[in-house]
């Protein structure tokens, strides 16, 4: 189960000198993510897309990763995802085989990422190619089957108040959504 929620960084130095002080560094990465839909089906087209198929690409490792979001009970508010997600080793041929199977390339998210663990969470930055600068924080603590999501996610909307130089997305804007749905808008 993955809880994350996504902040705008608008104050880069501030962000980072607290990350430095508070924050264990875990590395930096170049991700590229490439994601597929059904020709047939755009799960995109929808109001609010609820699933997502990827396949990222980094210099040391790929993976697919499929992630089927839970919505809460505000329309779009998605409180948690499932998320299902293995390694590969030839990303180019995995790509191959979803399109064989009638998939097709919707987006490519280009992104530096920074990764740092805060306690239980972790919070990274990404540069986003053509969308800016953002953070995710993301629980990575013990997650059981009677979870109380909506405490976790009052427990990371507290500290990402609480960290300098973060700012939350407004209501509508597709940024929270994720950065496939910020960049088709």
């Amino acid at each position: 189960m993955e809880i994350e929620l996504k902040y705008i960084v608008d104050d880069r130095d501030t962000f980072e000198k607290w990350l430095v002080k508070n924050a264990k560094k875990k590395g930096d990465l170049h991700q590229i993510d490439e994601y597929f839909v059904p020709e047939n089906d755009n799960w995109f087209e929808q109001k609010y897309a609820d699933k997502y198929l990827r396949i990222r690409r980094t210099a040391e490792q790929g993976s697919i990763t499929f992630k089927l979001w839970h919505q809460g009970k505000e329309e779009g508010k998605f409180t948690h995802c499932d998320e299902y997600e293995t390694g590969i080793v030839d990303t180019d041929q995995m790509g191959m085989i979803l399109k064989s199977l009638g998939l097709g390339t919707l987006c490519i998210v280009d992104k530096k990422r920074a990764k740092y663990m805060f306690e239980d969470y972790e919070i990274v930055i990404d540069e986003v190619k053509d969308l800016g600068l953002f953070c995710e924080i993301e629980f990575k603590g013990e997650v059981g089957e009677d979870a109380n999501v909506m405490r976790i996610r009052q427990e990371i909307k507290a500290l990402g108040a609480s960290i300098p130089g973060l700012k939350v997305p407004e209501k509508n804007d597709p940024i929270q959504y994720g950065y496939v749905y910020a960049l088709l808008r």
